[in-house]
């Protein structure tokens, strides 16, 4: 995703690479598990020291909020205010300053105003308001990606986030998913935010790393241990953190990079597979991988999370009883997750369709799978694909879009731009003017 040349956004603001560096570093240093809460003085303090700079240099944005909004609420110590309304107050006001033009594709502004519309008139907003204000925040950030050169900056802010959430997960497992013993029945997921959550927020930026260390273009040492890095740490993570969901879908985005490489040779793919399968035996000898085990031994049922087969037919079942105007356009978002029992429905297709209609559900296929069919080719048909696949099978588990989880709307606008900059008719176009 790279010229093979330093990049001009990086080589001009090196002092900016080093300053978020060691923004990175000393938010590791302050996730301590002894700390219960900031005040919230010290994360006014983060907020600024995240979104100052980029008054100076907006190209950084998308970047920096990505990672440091998604790190703070990913982890068991927020650092910046709990409320999102504070990033966006603070994303919204550096807009203004800089005004951007903002340019969304009409079938977004229809469908995004079809879900809004159900959403007021069920007054869900309780529930999806974090979701409205997570796709405002996305707009705004989509305009200061407009060349190759930051679409390059944001998909490493995605790496960053893996990297510092799977160092955190490794040094503080205890305070994590899990009480981690040798005995079987004495596992628990517990204590902390939805390890689904978790496990797909680290595979956002497994992925992306991925294609980065195997694009064949020219990077630092330094860079390529960074990627080798996070893809081991985050792997190791996504297996002790034992969300069977979030794994798989890491794992097939990762692996189908690995298999559409044309660059790699067999023997390089081959030596690949050999190294992971050496990583799992060595996690699993040494009980690593024990609670992952007895995820995927537990029976389906609706208290495990695993019986995702029961919940979508009870809802299913009941949803098919209601009357055809609820059919055409749901029921909206709060009445979807109490229909049966109090439960998600674990799928954003089941939840658009229930939530929000016939209707719904038809707009959530197109714009989801817009990558795909917008200036079609095999060639960037092919590029995506492991990103789609990655993205698809976690809306198909663990329902991240629906939910309004932003890391996962973020990684659906970094896939748009990866099209438009790199493969749509006027991608040419797009990157010499952009500026």
């Amino acid at each position: 995703m790279n010229s093979g040349r330093q990049s001009p956004v990086v080589g001009k603001n090196i002092g900016l690479v080093i300053y978020y560096a060691v923004l990175a570093i000393l938010t590791l240093l302050m996730m301590r598990p002894e700390v219960e809460e900031y005040p919230l003085a010290i994360r006014m303090v983060y907020l600024g020291l995240v979104f100052a700079p980029l008054v100076y240099a907006k190209e950084f944005t998308p970047f920096a909020v990505t990672a440091f909004y998604t790190i703070s609420y990913c982890s068991f110590v927020g650092l910046l205010p709990f409320s999102i309304v504070y990033p966006f107050a603070a994303l919204l006001f550096l807009w203004l300053l800089t005004r951007v033009k903002i340019h969304i594709p009409a079938i977004y502004i229809i469908a995004l105003s079809y879900f809004f519309v159900v959403s007021l008139l069920y007054f869900d907003f309780e529930e999806t308001g974090v979701l409205w204000i997570g796709i405002l925040m996305i707009m705004i950030l989509s305009a200061y990606i407009r060349t190759e050169k930051e679409l390059s900056l944001f998909a490493y802010g995605f790496v960053l986030v893996s990297f510092i959430l799977g160092m955190v997960f490794l040094l503080n497992i205890e305070h994590f998913m899990y009480a981690y013993t040798h005995t079987a029945e004495d596992f628990d997921r517990s204590g902390w935010l939805n390890p689904n959550v978790f496990g797909g927020t680290i595979g956002c930026g497994t992925v992306i790393a991925t294609n980065l260390i195997l694009d064949g273009k020219k990077k630092s040492i330094l860079l390529r241990l960074f990627l080798l890095a996070t893809i081991v740490i985050s792997f190791i993570t996504l297996a002790m953190n034992a969300s069977r969901g979030a794994l798989i879908a890491t794992a097939l985005g990762s692996i189908l990079f690995v298999i559409l490489n044309k660059k790699m040779s067999i023997t390089g793919k081959l030596l690949i597979i050999a190294a992971s399968g050496v990583l799992i035996y060595i996690l699993y000898k040494y009980s690593f991988l024990d609670l992952l085990v007895k995820r995927f031994q537990e029976e389906f049922d609706e208290e495990s999370g695993g019986g995702r087969f029961l919940i979508w037919s009870k809802k299913l079942d009941l949803f098919a009883e209601m009357s055809p105007i609820k059919h055409l356009f749901g029921i909206g978002q709060i009445e979807c997750i109490d229909l049966g029992r109090h439960i998600r429905t674990h799928n954003d297709f089941l939840t658009a369709y229930i939530a929000y209609g016939i209707v719904g559900v038809v707009f959530f296929i197109i714009l989801l799978f817009r990558p795909f069919y917008s200036n079609f080719s095999f060639k960037k048909f092919f590029a995506i694909l492991p990103y789609m696949v990655f993205l698809l099978t976690e809306c198909f588990l663990l329902e991240p879009l629906m939910r309004g989880y932003f890391v996962f709307i973020a990684f659906f606008l970094f896939i748009n731009k990866y099209c438009s900059l790199y493969f749509d008719k006027d991608a040419k176009k797009t990157m010499t003017n952009g500026r």
